[in-house]
């Protein structure tokens, strides 16, 4: 995987953890974990299904510093206008 790309990750999970409750982020977690271990298009596709349902949509807002972190992994990668649910998505598709 690329740096930047294992960057991506850790801060995506750092903004969501920071925004979900535990149980919520543990659930997440979870979900990641086994479409990891089970390596299949369903579980894959039933847990992207199921993300806005768990997460809501609300729309992020970022402190300063998360702008510039996100700045610093990659010239141009933003959340903004991002909502919960497509942070979470991505970072599924990037674990």
């Amino acid at each position: 995987m690329k740096a930047h790309t294992e960057a991506a990750r850790k801060f995506l999970t750092e903004v969501i953890a920071g925004r979900l409750s535990a149980d919520v982020f543990t659930l997440i977690e979870s979900m990641k974990e086994q479409v990891s271990a089970f390596d299949s298009e369903r579980h894959f596709n039933v847990s992207f299904s199921k993300i806005p349902r768990i997460t809501g949509k609300t729309v992020l807002t970022l402190t300063e510093q998360e702008v510039s972190k996100a700045h610093a992994i990659k010239n141009g990668f933003t959340l903004q206008a991002w909502s919960i649910d497509r942070a979470t998505r991505v970072l599924l598709i990037l674990s």
